[in-house]
């Protein structure tokens, strides 16, 4: 049967009388219902789309070989505007012949040497529009991030890029720095966190060049002021376990290792000497208390401990008692 084509065709435009345009008119509801304008190769006149009757007014644009299953369509139903690319694997937006941009049905992907650039503090939404990723721009800038990936055996990676030896800054609200990282030229040596399983200890370790150990300071501004230095040494089996303690009890500092018999040695510089602050006994091995004179003579105020006495009680125990002669 054939299909009526009333008020259909090739018109010239006259709802704005002064400026008429030219418009290709598809049938109306009730008369023809296709509402589509199919382009292909006039050998294909006859062939039967098999696609439904559109709502809105569409094109579709056939291809020459397989036109009923390979083809684009373009319509938009006056909320979105789409193109459909039809049994393809990809559509791809072309610049003098290259393939710019390229969407398929898991990717969109960019051309070498193209960049994502946006044209306000925007970013990356997820699936609920919160914002994930936001990028500020910056006037003049030159540093940036470049991300790498990495193969199975090794981690993924984060530079500054622009400026040699700019580093990191981690910021809070209203740019609340809450931590930096602050690179030098040609650094070997780094600090590394490592996480641990259920029951055990997460380290901060150096790495690099071979016992080199940290340094913990303050910084100024200007000056690196060392609070504490922790030297390492080849082949280590001891340390010094720092322990807390709950209300009513005292921390501890204590030699710790793999063997048995271990030392702990606390060592002053040069004449320096070590004081025990405000202090007036100790306790040797947890077993007994030893007292200090509350005043010492004038001579021995300050001076360094040279000799020892040594006591035993009732039961053979001996016990050292600092002697300044």
């Amino acid at each position: 049967m054939a299909v009526s084509v009333k008020h259909g065709g090739f018109k010239r435009l006259m709802g704005d009388a002064s400026n008429p345009t030219f418009g290709i008119m598809l049938p109306q509801d009730g008369v023809d219902v296709s509402h589509a304008i199919h382009i292909a190769e006039a050998s294909d006149s006859g062939t039967d789309w098999a696609v439904s009757a559109d709502t809105h007014p569409s094109v579709y644009i056939h291809s020459a070989t397989t036109p009923e299953s390979y083809y684009l369509k373009l319509y938009n139903d006056e909320t979105n505007a789409y193109i459909n690319g039809v049994g393809v694997t990809e559509v791809q937006i072309m610049i003098d012949g290259t393939a710019e941009v390229s969407v398929n049905a898991t990717e969109l992907e960019l051309e070498s040497g193209n960049y994502i650039q946006f044209l306000g503090n925007n970013g990356i939404l997820d699936s609920a529009a919160n914002e994930v990723i936001l990028v500020e721009a910056v006037g003049t800038a030159v540093n940036y991030l470049n991300v790498k990936n990495a193969v199975a055996a090794n981690p993924i990676e984060l530079e500054c890029l622009g400026t040699a030896d700019r580093g990191f800054r981690f910021n809070a609200v209203d740019d609340e720095e809450v931590l930096v990282l602050t690179p030098v030229g040609t650094a070997v040596n780094y600090v590394e966190i490592v996480s641990a399983a259920t029951g055990a200890k997460p380290a901060i370790r150096s790495g690099g060049t071979a016992d080199t150990g940290l340094i913990l300071a303050s910084y100024d501004g200007t000056t690196q002021e060392e609070i504490l230095v922790l030297a390492a040494v080849a082949s280590a089996v001891n340390e010094v376990t720092i322990t807390s303690a709950a209300a009513g009890n005292s921390p501890s500092i204590v030699a710790s290792g793999s063997e048995d018999n271990i030392g702990l040695i606390i060592q002053a510089k040069g004449t320096g000497l070590i004081t025990l602050s405000d202090t007036t006994s100790w306790t040797a091995n947890g077993t007994g208390t030893y007292t200090i004179a509350s005043t010492l003579p004038n001579a021995a105020t300050g001076t360094a401990v040279t000799s020892w006495l040594t006591v035993k009680d009732a039961n053979g125990s001996t016990a050292y008692i600092p002697a300044i002669v």
